[in-house]
């Protein structure tokens, strides 16, 4: 990493390997022990770049199943499971050089609703990449396409873009981060080319919703895809 590389990538055991070296402060955080109990939950620390997200974690008696314990110096609490344990750190210094420390093996992460393993390094990416996702909300030729609300975040309202590459039932529903409908603000046959929706932020009932993260997401002719957003009040 002196010599100026950008991917460093090791084993889920880098913590206890390198708890007497200097190679945590690449990373912004500190080791403090190793394997302390059998993880069941990681969860996204509230304004962290993965706030929200959550992930049921495989239970086993295997060593891998209990993660190793860090601590920040620098930066924001990236991932920590129940009881509070710190399991990575996110961290970029004043040079704009950022890195991601985590300590949970990725393999034990399951699935979930709105949140997937792929869509968790697609986020981590885009933190260290500034922008990796970008490319994604430019819409394909010729393809059915969801874009990225704007703005986002938001407070009174947000705009959603979405191309359709012919006519047919079209559905824009939100949801919270329970997976609970919060309302639809779209269910009409379209024509095909470019469309945009807003959401207002209230609920089906007109009701104003609580600041949080929340998804939308668009149904067409069996094409589905969900985005997130963050509504602050």
């Amino acid at each position: 990493m002196n010599e100026g590389g950008n991917v460093y990538i090791e084993g889920s055991n880098f913590g206890a390997d390198h708890s007497t070296t200097q190679f945590f402060d690449y990373f912004g955080c500190s080791y403090d022990s190793d394997y302390t109990n059998n993880v069941q939950e990681i969860t996204g620390v509230d304004g962290s770049i993965i706030s929200g997200m959550t992930f049921d974690f495989s239970d086993g008696s295997d060593e891998n199943y209990s993660v190793d314990e860090i601590s920040k110096d620098h930066g924001n609490d990236l991932l920590y499971s129940t009881g509070d344990y710190m399991r990575g750190v996110y961290y970029e210094n004043s040079s704009g050089y950022r890195t991601i420390a985590t300590t949970a093996v990725l393999g034990g992460f399951i699935d979930g609703l709105f949140y997937t393993r792929a869509g968790l390094i697609s986020t981590y990416l885009d933190f260290l990449l500034d922008g990796f996702n970008a490319a994604d909300d430019t819409p394909e030729q010729n393809s059915t396409s969801l874009m990225a609300n704007y703005p986002n975040p938001f407070q009174s309202s947000t705009k959603i873009d979405f191309y359709l590459k012919s006519s047919g039932k079209t559905k824009v529903s939100i949801f919270n981060i329970k997976g609970e409908k919060v309302k639809t603000i779209l269910s009409d046959n379209l024509e095909a080319g470019d469309h945009t929706v807003q959401w207002d932020g209230k609920n089906s009932a007109d009701t104003k919703v609580k600041s949080g993260i929340y998804f939308y997401k668009l149904e067409f002719n069996g094409y589905s895809r969900i985005k997130k957003m963050v509504l602050t009040n």
